[in-house]
């Protein structure tokens, strides 16, 4: 498929794996030293980086470009479209693991500067390659991110940290501020984001439901998986640009995302919703009552598909397709000035 990106996935915050299935391994191993040690004096576990040195920061931003450099020796294009930068998690309240504030916020500060160099290094090669940040999850991040990089990766879309550990439910507010104070913050305008969204109510990784209610069996995993797509395209939709892209999965394994293997949780037939018409937006979010009630309620058109959101409950999410096709669900909707009316509705299910 020439439409295929591939992205280098690589880690801002420890060496976990990843740098060890790298050619930069053997450089790295000489350098003890930029492991970051604890407050006991001993390397914190999980082996962070400690982006604070700028020979670390150094040889960590030369490798990542002596990669962006190469190109596919039959059309002399780069082989790689971007690269997938994962683990500048902290903030103002961050505290690595067995690490004071004081460093950990070193420690984010470096790493911040050290991707801005990066990017700064990309842009000088002129392949319009992307650095793609993860994760951008709060509005403080957000000018942050818009800063040092022309990509962010919003991981945990409406799970985990924006729901209710006891039910499942959306909390308002978080809620509220993921999808209009960060995603369509207006210094995100002409970014990418790549939306990562997941199937169900989790609340803890690796796929956790309150009360260990989620399915127990691949099957299971597969028709949840196709039966909250809608949903999960719902929020997906109500807030989308024209550079927002949506990932939907279970976990990060190629079987999570593709029909492949024996164990895979996607759909045999992958998600033949997402053939729907949906055409371009006639405008931006609007917050509206539904059947006179309003508060955290909102819809967007598109020439092909009706998005509403409920974040009161996710049951009352959904895309309402203008189509025929039976992989093109419909909810009768009546309009009525700023207001929405179902003339019936059937609760989402599966088994």
């Amino acid at each position: 498929n020439p439409s295929t990106k591939n992205v280098f996935y690589w880690k801002v915050d420890d060496d976990v794996q990843v740098i060890e299935c790298s050619n930069a391994y053997a450089t790295y191993a000489k350098h003890p030293e930029w492991k970051l040690n604890s407050l006991k004096g001993n390397n914190s576990g999980v082996h962070y980086f400690d982006t604070r040195q700028e020979e670390f920061r150094d040889f960590w931003i030369d490798h990542l470009v002596s990669l962006a450099k190469q190109v596919d020796e039959e059309t002399r294009k780069p082989v790689l479209d971007g690269f997938f930068l994962d683990g500048l998690n902290c903030d103002e309240l961050c505290f690595l693991p067995n690490v004071s504030h004081a460093v950990s916020m070193e420690i984010w500060n470096s790493s911040v500067q050290m991707i801005h160099d990066f990017q700064a290094e990309l842009d000088a090669l002129g392949y319009d390659q992307l650095a793609i940040v993860n994760s951008l999850d709060s509005a403080d991040k957000v000018a942050t991110h818009a800063e040092i990089a022309s990509s962010s990766m919003v991981d945990h879309f409406g799970i985990i940290q924006f729901l209710d550990e006891e039910t499942g439910d959306w909390l308002l507010e978080p809620m509220r501020e993921l999808l209009f104070d960060v995603i369509r913050s207006p210094l995100n305008v002409n970014r990418t984001l790549l939306i990562k969204a997941w199937p169900g109510p989790i609340i803890h990784q690796k796929d956790i439901w309150p009360d260990n209610s989620q399915p127990k069996t691949t099957k299971g995993m597969q028709i949840a998986a196709k039966s909250l797509l809608n949903t999960a395209l719902a929020l997906f939709l109500l807030v989308a640009e024209e550079t927002s892209w949506l990932s939907y999965s279970w976990f990060w394994h190629l079987g999570d995302y593709a029909p492949f293997g024996e164990d895979h949780t996607c759909p045999d037939e992958f998600y033949p919703e997402l053939k729907c018409p949906l055409g371009q937006p006639l405008g931006p979010p609007k917050e509206v009552s539904l059947n006179n009630k309003g508060g955290y309620r909102y819809s967007r058109e598109y020439e092909h598909a009706t998005v509403f959101v409920d974040l009161n409950d996710k049951d009352w999410t959904f895309v309402s397709w203008h189509s025929d096709s039976p992989d093109c669900p419909t909810m009768p909707i009546l309009h009525t000035s700023q207001s929405l009316a179902l003339s019936s509705f059937e609760k989402k299910t599966y088994s």
